[in-house]
């Protein structure tokens, strides 16, 4: 069976399967992925241990199971997420320091939060939809381009706008910024050409230049916000705005707004790591 056909399958199947019996199965799961210690395992362990250099491997170990765990309940509320009530999404996420986004609205120049893959960033999406108004945000083009469409409609039946990740998505979303919307975008790892070298944890690696680009030509305040798990639902950490610099070239404040954004990230990563789903590469000399 390909991989589309099993994702389509588990949007089918799994709303219908009572939440013991997938639980059973999700630690099942685990263990079977740990031990077979795939390439993918390989990538997760060995960027998890660059945010902890010092940590033992039995250690390492449990944070690598972890994060596996954490995963697979990523896609489990995936393939669900849909069917959920606007009550159990509302009672699903704990906003934290959450006056800083009011702060940021309040401004009047719609609002930029950069976010890491972790824990369940379409539920925060869902969440802050129905609580304020639809999130914009960016897809990766996935390949079949049937499964793409997919999970865009998937995010925009959760009531959220969907752009690819396309050149001219860039000024799209400085349009959907001018007209004062909430704009989400995965900001941890570059997917295009034009990415801004910067030190993650303390390695060059390159990210995305668009919250920066995006910040500062229409003035949108930029935060970021770290998204965890909790033992139900999940946690949105705000942090405050990334003051953008009045001096400098675009290219030289881009650059410095990013390197902003990186060590936000490397203070979110660090202390919630197992919840960072990352089984790609990252960085450039690892």
């Amino acid at each position: 069976m390909s991989s589309k056909s099993l994702y389509f399958l588990a949007w089918r199947t799994l709303p219908f399967i009572p939440a013991s019996v997938i639980n059973l199965l999700k630690k099942i799961v685990v263990r079977y992925i740990f031990k077979k210690d795939s390439k993918a395992v390989k990538r997760m362990r060995s960027n998890y241990q660059i945010f902890h250099p010092d940590i033992d491997h039995s250690k390492l170990n449990e944070m690598v199971k972890k994060g596996i765990d954490s995963y697979l309940r990523y896609w489990i509320e995936t393939f669900t997420l849909n069917s959920w009530s606007k009550e159990k999404i509302l009672n699903s996420v704990t906003p934290i320091n959450e006056e800083i986004l009011n702060q940021a609205l309040a401004k009047d120049k719609g609002v930029l939060v950069a976010i890491t893959h972790s824990a369940n960033w379409d539920l925060a999406g869902a969440y802050y939809t129905l609580k304020r108004s639809p999130i914009k945000t960016v897809a990766e083009v996935l390949e079949p381009r049937e499964l793409f469409e997919k999970f865009v409609a998937y995010r925009e039946s959760l009531g959220m706008e969907i752009f690819p990740l396309e050149p001219k998505t860039l000024v799209k979303l400085m349009n959907r910024a001018r007209e004062k919307h909430i704009i989400a975008l995965l900001a941890d790892r570059d997917l295009t050409i034009n990415g801004v070298k910067v030190f993650l944890a303390g390695m060059e690696t390159s990210m995305p230049s668009g919250p920066a680009l995006i910040a500062i030509e229409t003035g949108a305040p930029l935060l970021t916000a770290n998204i965890y798990y909790l033992e139900q639902g999940i946690a949105v950490d705000f942090s405050p705005e990334i003051e953008i610099p009045s001096e400098g070239t675009r290219e030289e404040k881009v650059q410095i707004v990013t390197q902003k954004i990186a060590d936000r990230f490397t203070k979110n990563i660090g202390s919630h790591t197992h919840d960072w789903h990352m089984m790609q590469k990252v960085w450039l000399e690892k």
